[in-house]
């Protein structure tokens, strides 16, 4: 009834069009139930997607006959400890770890998350709240946006960054995208925020998806670690496959930029995806950039097209989607339907920002560089919103930071 009968559980909804199956406390149920399971599971058809909660190293599960994947949340712990002022070096070692451990399949199919209905979410982890809810005081027990450090803010782009260029599944926790906030379950299942968001934060978010789909490397490339050990800030990595290389790098520094070295071919100009900067590798290839504080750079002689959907993007962060109650939908007199107007009272605010919502596109410092192109697929939050294919949404616009 179960696992393998004609009408079970694990075959019904699969029928059903589900594309597989994440199993919660996958380890607290024997080993064999879960390879009885992969037998029922496949038996329908091998694209089936097996993924298992393991919260530490989950070689066990890997071996091909348990699951394909599992939630990632050592690449959580890594991630974040270096985002939030880590060494380097520390984090690389922890996620090289990993992929000395896990089948290469198993590997570029890790569910790379950073936040879930089991932890403080993303922006409120990055200021400081833990995941055990031991923290009493109100503003850790239910943190808001507005007393969040600007710091842990910032961080946020740091992790989507790196998120979105290194190997597996990007995944991003409903609302994370938008810049809400929440501490340990069950403060982290709040609703949806729409209308509330940050629009820059937004745009970021579908801006480095969008690159990422423009760019296989960035999917299903190999990973070669860069040694900087002339900063302990700089985290290195090249991505390359038949048709591009990348050279990807983040600085965790909070107050300066970073320099970095890479070893490229000679005489070629690359140009930084993030910035629209451009760089030249000189007669032996050496390739050196300055990564801006908490941000990054990936650099490219390939600059592909890229177009992202900014109409799309406007529910998340354009207060005429907030309901107020009344019986018509938000921007419209008819009931239930939703198109964006300019602003709460249908006028930008005074400091330029849309709506009376907080959110608003404001430039730290005041550049920006304009990405163009082609996209596809909606950056919508879902219970838990895997980025690995073809999807991208919202304006092509990435941030500069110096």
């Amino acid at each position: 009834e179960i696992i393998d009968g004609d009408d079970s559980v694990a075959k019904y909804w699969l029928s059903q069009g589900s594309d597989g199956w994440r199993l919660d406390v996958a380890n607290e149920v024997s080993d064999e139930t879960w390879q009885k399971f992969r037998e029922s599971v496949k038996s329908l058809s091998s694209d089936n997607v097996i993924i298992g909660e393991i919260w530490d190293d989950a070689s066990e599960y890997l071996l091909g006959d348990m699951y394909d994947s599992v939630m990632n949340y050592v690449f959580r712990d890594a991630v974040l400890a270096y985002a939030k002022g880590g060494d380097a070096q520390n984090a690389v070692n922890e996620l090289e770890k990993l992929r000395e451990r896990y089948p290469q399949e198993a590997f570029y199919a890790m569910m790379n998350l950073v936040g879930s209905h089991d932890t403080t979410r993303l922006l409120s982890a990055l200021d400081g709240i833990q995941d055990d809810r031991n923290q009493k005081e109100p503003e850790n027990a239910f943190p808001t946006y507005e007393t969040t450090s600007d710091l842990a803010k910032e961080r946020q782009y740091l992790v989507a960054f790196i998120q979105m260029t290194y190997p597996g599944a990007p995944t991003i926790y409903y609302g994370d995208e938008i810049g809400m906030v929440g501490a340990d379950d069950p403060d982290d299942r709040r609703a949806m925020e729409w209308g509330k968001g940050s629009q820059e934060l937004v745009e970021w978010y579908a801006s480095l998806a969008a690159v990422r789909h423009a760019y296989p490397a960035l999917r299903t490339g190999a990973i070669a670690p860069v040694e900087t050990e002339a900063s302990a800030n700089i985290m290195a990595y090249v991505r390359s496959d038949a048709d591009a290389a990348l050279y990807v790098a983040a600085n965790n520094s909070t107050d300066s930029a970073q320099p970095v070295t890479f070893q490229a071919e000679a005489g070629t100009q690359y140009t930084d995806l993030i910035s629209g900067e451009t760089y030249t590798a000189d007669e032996n290839g050496v390739l050196t950039v300055d990564v801006p504080a908490l941000s990054g750079v990936i650099l490219t002689d390939d600059v592909r097209d890229m177009q992202i959907n900014s109409e799309a993007l406007a529910p998340a962060y354009d207060g005429s989607y907030i309901y107020d109650g009344s019986s018509s939908g938000p921007g419209t007199d008819e009931p239930g339907e939703e198109t964006p107007g300019s602003g709460d009272d249908g006028k930008p605010g005074d400091d330029g920002n849309v709506g009376d919502n907080g959110s608003g596109s404001k430039d730290k410092d005041g550049a920006r560089a304009a990405a163009s192109g082609d996209g596809a697929g909606i950056l919508f939050p879902a219970a838990l919103l895997i980025l690995s294919g073809a999807v991208a949404a919202g304006a092509a616009v990435m941030r500069k930071k110096s």
